[in-house]
C-alpha cells in the first residue's frame, strides 16, 4: 500500500504537469512534525497542481512535440490503478508532500531504507477513500489510524488528514511519537536552510552536511581541511517560469576561521567571462591558482602518503625545468581562464598568467624537455612537435594514441586535446554570461549540445529525426557560483524557446 500510494501521488503529479488539472495551499508545519529534528536530508515537493509554478511547467511542456501522447500515458496509467484523476487524486492534492532521512548513518548507504513522508490532503475524505480503496485497517496509535495493504506487509498511517509513510514498521510508529512530542524538524528551520532562494518552487530541501560527514567514517581526513569541516548544510531548490527551469543552491558554512586563502573558489562578484563554441559546454573560471590549491591541500588531507608521491614528482619536475612548479605555473595562473568541453571528451582550456612573457618562457623549457621528462617517470615514445616559424603550439603524442596542443598565443596560454577547438579557444573573445556573477559561470547553446548527443547516438544506428525535433524549444544553459567565507550560492538555468 505504502509504495502504490506513493506511485499514485507521483502519477497524480504528473498528470498535473501534463495539463489534467489541479489544488492549492500550504501545511508545511503539519508534515514536517513527522520528520526527526536531527536529519541529515529533508524535502518538500509541492502538489498545489494549480499553482504558478505547475502552470509555468506545464506550458514548457507544452512547446514538446509528443506532449499529447504524455497526457494520454498519464491518462492510462490512472485507469489502470481503476481511478478518477478528478475525483479520486485531485482533490488530495495542494500541500507540500515531505520526506526526510531518519538518521544520517542509514542515509550515507548502510541500505536500510530509513525514511518518513507526509503530506497533509486538502480533503481528508478523499484521502481516507483511497487508503480504504486496497487496504484493510490493523490497529491505531497515537490518534493515527494504521493501515495495511490487502495483499502485502506494508502499513500507512492516517491521522488528522495525514498520510503518513516510513521504510518500516518501527519508523512509522517512532514518526507518530515524535509528532506528538516536540523533537522534529520545524518550518522555521527547514526555511532557515534556504535562506536566498526561491521561496516559489516546485521542489525544495536541504542537506545538513556537518552531520552526513561526522556519520561517515571516510570523512574523517577530509574534515582536516578547513574549508569542508566548517561545511555546515545545503539547500536547494527547482522552479519553474514561463520560459525556464533553474535549480538553485545554498551552501553554509562557520565563517569563523575561514579566509579567503582557504576557499576552493575565488571570491567577489565580478563574473568569470566564457567563450562559446556551438555545441560544446562552456566554462568561465576566475583564478583557477586557487582551485589548484585548494586541490592541492586536499589530497595532502586524504591521502599524505600518494600526495608526497605527487609532491616529489613535481619536485623533479620543477629540477629538471630549473623552475620552481608552484611559483612559475600555478600562481602566474590568477587571471581569468576559460574552458570548452565537448560531448565526446574533446576540451581546450585558456588561462591569462599573470606575466605572459615569462610564462612564455617556462612553455618553451617544457616543450624542450618534456620527452626527457616523461621518461624518468617511466613513460617512453612521446612524441612532440615544436612550432613551427609562424605558429605557437607544441604538439605531443603518446603511446596511447592520445594527442595534445599547448602554448601561449597573444598572452594566453592554450592546453587542448584537439586543435582545431585551441585555435578557435585561441582567437575567442570572452564574454560575461547574462546574469552571471561569481568567479565560476557556464553559458552554452542546450539545443546545441542536445542536437550533438542525438548525432552521435544516430550514428549507432538508433535515429535522431524525432529526438531532434524534441529538442527544438530547448535554449540556453546559464549557471553561477559566487563564493564566501559563509558559503556558496549558485544558479543553473535551462531557457526554453
Amino acid at each position: 500500500m505504502r509504495r502504490r500510494f506513493l506511485a499514485l501521488v507521483a502519477v497524480a503529479i504528473a498528470a498535473a504537469l501534463a495539463g489534467c488539472g489541479g489544488g492549492g495551499g500550504s501545511a508545511l508545519s503539519d508534515s514536517l512534525a513527522y520528520i526527526p529534528k536531527d536529519t541529515p536530508f529533508a524535502v518538500g515537493i509541492a502538489t498545489d497542481v494549480n499553482g504558478t509554478q505547475y502552470d509555468n511547467v506545464n506550458g514548457i511542456v507544452k512547446r514538446f512535440p509528443f506532449s499529447d501522447r504524455i497526457v494520454e500515458s498519464v491518462k492510462q496509467q490512472i485507469k489502470a490503478q481503476g481511478l478518477d484523476y478528478d475525483k479520486d487524486l485531485k482533490p488530495i492534492l495542494g500541500n507540500e508532500f515531505v520526506v526526510g532521512a531518519v538518521d544520517a548513518r542509514s542515509f550515507v548507504g548502510d541500505g536500510s531504507n530509513r525514511f518518513v513522508g507526509a503530506l497533509k490532503a486538502k480533503d481528508s475524505g478523499k484521502l481516507e477513500g483511497l487508503v480504504k480503496r486496497d487496504s484493510k485497517k490493523i490497529g491505531e496509535e497515537h490518534g493515527a489510524t494504521l493501515y495495511q495493504g490487502q495483499n502485502s506487509t506494508d502499513v500507512v498511517a492516517v491521522k488528522d488528514g495525514t498520510l503518513i509513510v516510513a521504510g518500516n514498521r518501527a519508523d512509522l510508529s517512532a514518526a507518530l511519537a515524535r509528532a506528538d512530542g516536540g523533537s522534529h524538524v520545524d518550518a522555521s528551520a527547514f526555511d532557515s536552510a534556504l535562506d536566498g532562494l526561491p521561496e516559489d518552487s516546485i521542489v525544495r530541501g536541504y542537506f545538513d552536511v556537518a552531520k552526513l560527514l561526522q556519520s561517515n567514517p571516510g570523512s574523517a581526513d577530509a574534515r582536516k581541511v578547513k574549508w569542508i569541516s566548517a561545511l555546515r548544510t545545503l539547500g536547494f531548490t527547482a522552479s519553474a517560469e514561463k520560459d525556464a527551469i533553474d535549480v538553485d543552491f545554498n551552501i553554509k558554512t562557520d565563517s569563523s576561521g575561514l579566509t579567503d586563502a582557504d576557499l576552493p573558489l575565488a571570491t567577489g562578484g565580478a563574473p568569470a567571462p566564457v567563450i562559446t563554441r556551438a555545441g560544446d559546454i562552456a566554462i568561465g573560471l576566475r583564478n583557477p591558482a586557487q582551485v589548484l590549491k585548494f586541490a592541492q591541500s586536499t589530497a595532502q588531507a586524504v591521502n599524505p602518503r600518494k600526495f608526497g608521491d605527487f609532491e616529489t614528482a613535481k619536485a623533479q619536475v620543477g629540477k629538471q625545468l630549473r623552475i620552481d612548479v608552484d611559483k612559475d605555473v600555478i600562481d602566474q595562473l590568477n587571471g581569468d581562464s576559460s574552458l570548452i568541453v565537448s560531448t565526446d571528451g574533446k576540451f581546450a582550456f585558456r588561462a591569462t598568467p599573470k606575466n605572459p612573457a615569462t610564462f612564455a618562457k617556462m612553455v618553451t623549457k617544457v616543450g624542450k624537455a618534456l620527452p626527457r621528462i616523461a621518461r624518468t617517470f617511466g613513460t617512453k615514445n612521446i612524441g612532440v612537435a615544436r612550432p613551427k616559424k609562424g605558429e605557437s603550439f607544441y604538439a605531443v603524442a603518446t603511446p596511447e594514441g592520445e594527442s595534445y596542443v599547448f602554448g601561449v598565443v597573444k598572452g594566453e596560454f592554450v592546453l587542448a586535446n584537439d586543435p582545431k577547438r585551441a585555435g578557435q579557444l585561441a582567437a575567442g573573445t570572452p564574454q560575461e554570461v547574462p546574469g552571471g556573477r561569481g568567479s565560476l559561470t557556464t553559458g552554452s547553446d542546450a539545443r546545441a549540445i542536445a542536437r550533438r548527443l542525438i548525432d552521435k547516438a544516430a550514428s549507432g544506428g538508433r535515429g535522431g529525426l524525432a529526438a531532434g525535433a524534441f529538442v527544438q524549444p530547448l535554449g540556453q544553459l546559464v549557471g553561477w557560483v559566487t563564493t564566501s567565507t559563509s558559503g556558496m550560492r549558485g544558479t543553473l538555468k535551462l531557457t526554453f524557446q
